[in-house]
């Protein structure tokens, strides 16, 4: 990724994530309803989920109009009449549209400055003086699309559905992801959530939208993502015995929050505690030196090391 501005972190939250219903697979989308406008302002009850081809969705992050337009470009790309895909060269046809978009981009940056497409600039590029064609280039390797997406969706044919997820970043690659996914400025939160339940794509639907759920929540601490919880429940457009999308609607996320009361994360009560820490008096090498308002005379600052306990009765280390 390249250049500072690669760093940027745009707000919302989108997860996807593969599980099992019945023994068939499905995917599930989550997202908050947040969108920011040029780090100005914000507002809630934003769609983040599209349907962009028979059989797939994307969801995104970061620049609204730069979002929609490369959507715009997969609902092209895979409704043409060449776009049936197969198992193989699936990655390959999914990078072409963000391809697409990456040459538009340069060419609104470099017509910008000087009034031309890049490839007349390439033509042209012995006219401009050396640093110049150099400071260009160099804008131009640096710039950042400000766009990811999840894309998900099907591959395969009835009895052989497979499902499959993909993340798209900055420097405009698309990478597989196993069983789940994130973007947006609170994906560290998700995944960090989901992780500590060891989530698995062969969990059943139920609890894997519960752990979806309760990812989306934990990322609501992180200052841009917004508190409204979208879920959209994926299946193969031919499954005989379910809608191919499926929503979590009022009903289902009051069954949720309830689930959240009884299995999430509780806050500590001192009072409800069965049993208080102990807290041992420290070593006598600590006593009566004045380590807290000169951290520099602290044992394990000056000579280098970590103080070692030396009072027996007060040797906590663990023995092997």
């Amino acid at each position: 990724m390249g250049g500072a501005e690669s760093l940027v972190v745009p707000d919302t939250i989108c997860i996807a994530a593969k599980c099992q219903e019945d023994g068939k697979p499905r995917i599930v989308l989550c997202s908050d309803g947040r969108l920011t406008l040029e780090g100005v302002a914000r507002w809630d009850g934003v769609r983040k989920a599209y349907p962009i081809g028979r059989e797939w969705c994307a969801m995104f992050s970061g620049d609204s109009a730069k979002a929609k337009e490369l959507i715009d470009r997969y609902v092209r790309h895979l409704t043409s009449t060449d776009a049936p895909l197969d198992r193989y060269p699936i990655l390959d046809r999914l990078r072409k549209p963000i391809a697409e978009q990456r040459r538009a981009d340069i060419d609104r940056l470099v017509q910008s400055e000087i009034g031309m497409s890049f490839e007349k600039f390439l033509s042209l590029k012995e006219s401009f003086p050396p640093q110049f064609r150099e400071d260009l280039l160099s804008r131009i390797i640096s710039s950042a699309s400000y766009v990811h997406l999840i894309i998900a969706g099907w591959i395969g044919s009835i009895g052989e559905y497979v499902p499959r997820i993909y993340s798209s970043f900055d420097d405009g690659s698309l990478i597989e992801q196993e069983a789940v996914t994130a973007i947006g400025c609170g994906w560290v939160a998700a995944l960090a959530s989901l992780n500590r339940r060891k989530y698995s794509r062969d969990l059943d639907l139920h609890e894997a939208v519960y752990y979806v759920y309760e990812a989306k929540r934990a990322s609501e601490g992180i200052d841009g993502v917004g508190p409204e919880t979208n879920i959209i429940v994926l299946s193969p457009i031919e499954s005989s015995d379910v809608c191919p999308m499926r929503s979590i609607g009022t009903d289902g996320l009051r069954i949720l929050k309830k689930h959240e009361a009884k299995f999430g994360i509780r806050p500590f009560r001192k009072t409800a505690s069965l049993e208080l820490l102990p807290f041992a008096e420290a070593n006598q090498e600590w006593r009566g030196k004045n380590y807290l308002s000169d951290p520099t005379k602290s044992p394990s600052i000056a000579s280098g090391i970590a103080a070692t306990p030396t009072d027996e009765p007060h040797n906590h280390r663990v023995q092997k």
